[in-house]
C-alpha cells in the first residue's frame, strides 16, 4: 500500500512538474557574446575622449572633446539606441570631458576640464546640466588649485560629483611628493569633501567609483619614481579612510579602472610592466570588500594591451575595455574582454578598421546590451555588443525522479530571480534608495546565493548549471529557502521603488 501511495505521488508530482516545465525557457548553453552594430562620429578635425552612458529609455549620451583648429571644446551627442545621431553640442567654456550622467528626469549633467590660457589663471572643473534635447539650461565652475591634476570623475545618483586625482609638492627633493586628491562638489561645484592622502612618496589615482552604501573607492598607483604599486583606497562618503591597499605584479603597476561587484566585491584592472622591457600586459585583481585578493589574472601579449574602464554585469561577467597591440593587431585596436564571475575569459574581441582604435568606457543599456564608446582614427566609436541569452530552465529531460524535477524547478526559479534582483538593485541604488534598504535586500541576495551554492556543493552559478546537466542530487530544502529568500530581497527593492 505504502509503494503504491508512493508511486501516486510521484505520478501527481511528474504531473505538475510537467506543466510547469511547459512554460519555463530552456537553457541556452551555446550562446556567446555578439557585435550588434558600430558606428563612427565626426564633429570636428580630430575627436576623441568618449565616455557614454545609456538612459533609462535605451538611448545613448557620448561626452568627449572635439578639435576646431588649435583648441578643443567639449562635446557631448545624443544617439538613439541603434547608434543614430539626435544632436551634438559643443561648449566653448569647458575643453574635454571627465564624466557623464542620464539622470531619471531626462537631464544629462556631465563633468568638463577648461585648460587655463597661458597659466594665467587656474584650470576649472565645469558641471554642465542639458535637458534632453541637448539645451544647456545652467554650468558651474571650481578653479582647481595651481598644485592640483584633475584624472576622473564620476557623477552620483544624488548628483554629486565625485573628483579623483593628486595633489603635487614641490620640495627640496629629487622628485616631487604626490598624494592622492580626492575632491566632492554638489551639483552647484559647493565643495562638500577635499581631501588628500599620503601613502608613499608618489601616489596619484587614477580611477574612483561608489558602493552601494556610499562609501568611495579610488585606484590607482603608489610607490616611487621607479616602483609603482596599484593602489586602492576605500573611504566613507565624508571621506575618512577605512582602509588602503597595494599590490605588485611586476616593477611597474598602475590601476586605470574599477568597479564594485553588486555583492560588494571590487574589480581593479590596470597595466603591469617588468623593469627590462617596455611591454604592459593588462592586470586584472578581483577583492572582496575589505580589499583581500579572491583572484588576480593577466592577459596581453608580445605588444603594449591596456584596460581603460570595467562593468559588471547582472550574470556576473566582468566587461573590461580598452586597447590591444598584440591580438592579431597590426596596429593599435580597440579591445573588449568579457571574464566570467571567476576570471576565465569567455569573450576576446579586438576592433580592426585600419585606423589605431580604443575603447574608453562601457555601460549596460536597458535591455542587458554592452554600449561601449571610444575613438578610432580621428573619429569618435560607438558599439552595442549583445549579450549571451541566460533563460534558465530545466537542464535534464522528464525523468521519473521527482525529487530532480523539484530541485530544477526551484532552482531555474532561483536564476530567474536572481536576475530580476540585479536589474532591480542597479535601478534602486540609481533612484537613490535609501543606503539600509539596499544593505537589507543586498544581504539577502548574497545570503541565497550561499545557500543555493552550498545546496549544489558548488563555487560558482554556472557550475551549478554544469551539475544540473549531470543529474547531481542536491540539498532540497536549502534550494526552496534561496528562492524564497531571493524573492522577499526583490519585494523589499519593489516597494522601496515605488514609493519614490
Amino acid at each position: 500500500m505504502r509503494g503504491k501511495v508512493k508511486r501516486c505521488w510521484a505520478l501527481f508530482l511528474l504531473a505538475l512538474l510537467f506543466g510547469i516545465f511547459c512554460r519555463l525557457p530552456q537553457v541556452e548553453a551555446g550562446n556567446a557574446y555578439e557585435v550588434l552594430w558600430h558606428e563612427t562620429y565626426t564633429f570636428g578635425s580630430v575627436n576623441g575622449g568618449s565616455l557614454v552612458d545609456v538612459a533609462s529609455d535605451g538611448e545613448i549620451i557620448v561626452a568627449g572633446h572635439t578639435y576646431f583648429g588649435l583648441f578643443s571644446n567639449f562635446l557631448i551627442f545624443k544617439t538613439d539606441k541603434n547608434g543614430t545621431l539626435k544632436w551634438n553640442r559643443t561648449l566653448a567654456y569647458s575643453d574635454v570631458a571627465y564624466a557623464v550622467k542620464a539622470l531619471p528626469n531626462g537631464d544629462i549633467l556631465a563633468v568638463g576640464y577648461q585648460y587655463a590660457f597661458l597659466g594665467l589663471y587656474p584650470d576649472s572643473l565645469t558641471i554642465s546640466r542639458f535637458d534632453s534635447e541637448g539645451n544647456n539650461t545652467e554650468h558651474h565652475s571650481y578653479s582647481v588649485p595651481y598644485s592640483n591634476r584633475v584624472q576622473d570623475a564620476i557623477i552620483s545618483s544624488n548628483e554629486d560629483v565625485i573628483v579623483v586625482g593628486d595633489s603635487v609638492e614641490y620640495g627640496e627633493e629629487e622628485w616631487p611628493e604626490e598624494d592622492v586628491w580626492v575632491l566632492k562638489l554638489d551639483k552647484n561645484a559647493s565643495v562638500k569633501l577635499n581631501k588628500t592622502y599620503d601613502i608613499s612618496q608618489s601616489d596619484v589615482a587614477h580611477t574612483v567609483v561608489m558602493a552601494s552604501n556610499g562609501d568611495i573607492i579610488v585606484a590607482g598607483e603608489s610607490g616611487n619614481n621607479d616602483v609603482k604599486d596599484f593602489l586602492v583606497l576605500r573611504l566613507d562618503e565624508d571621506g575618512n579612510l577605512k582602509w588602503q591597499k597595494t599590490f605588485d605584479k611586476k616593477y611597474e603597476n598602475r590601476a586605470y579602472a574599477v568597479a564594485v561587484v553588486p555583492n560588494g566585491d571590487i574589480v581593479v584592472a590596470g597595466q603591469t610592466k617588468n623593469e627590462e622591457d617596455d611591454v604592459y600586459d593588462a592586470w586584472v585583481i578581483r577583492l572582496d570588500s575589505n580589499g583581500n585578493i579572491i583572484w588576480q589574472k593577466l592577459f596581453g601579449g608580445s605588444e603594449e594591451d591596456g584596460i581603460n574602464s570595467i562593468t559588471v554585469l547582472s550574470n556576473g561577467d566582468i566587461v573590461l575595455v580598452g586597447y590591444t597591440n598584440s591580438f592579431g593587431a597590426s596596429n593599435m585596436d580597440a579591445w573588449i574582454l568579457v571574464l566570467g564571475s571567476s576570471g576565465n575569459v569567455k569573450w576576446n574581441y579586438n576592433y580592426d578598421v585600419g585606423n589605431d582604435d580604443s575603447a574608453n568606457s562601457v555601460d549596460v543599456a536597458p535591455n542587458g546590451n554592452i554600449v561601449v564608446a571610444g575613438w578610432s582614427g580621428d573619429d569618435i566609436l560607438l558599439m552595442a555588443i549583445k549579450i549571451p541569452e541566460r533563460q534558465f530552465g530545466p537542464i535534464l529531460p522528464i525523468t521519473g525522479n521527482p525529487y530532480i524535477l523539484m530541485a530544477h524547478t526551484w532552482t531555474s526559479w532561483f536564476f530567474m530571480y536572481h536576475d530580476i534582483f540585479e536589474e532591480l538593485y542597479s535601478t534602486a541604488v540609481s533612484l537613490g534608495v535609501d543606503n539600509e534598504t539596499l544593505e537589507m535586500a543586498l544581504e539577502l541576495h548574497n545570503n541565497a546565493t550561499d545557500l543555493i551554492l552550498d545546496a549544489w556543493r558548488c563555487d560558482s552559478l554556472e557550475e551549478i548549471l554544469r551539475r544540473m546537466q549531470l543529474g547531481v542530487i542536491p540539498k532540497l530544502y536549502n534550494i526552496r529557502k534561496a528562492f524564497l529568500m531571493e524573492l522577499e530581497a526583490i519585494n523589499i527593492l519593489k516597494g522601496a521603488i515605488e514609493e519614490i
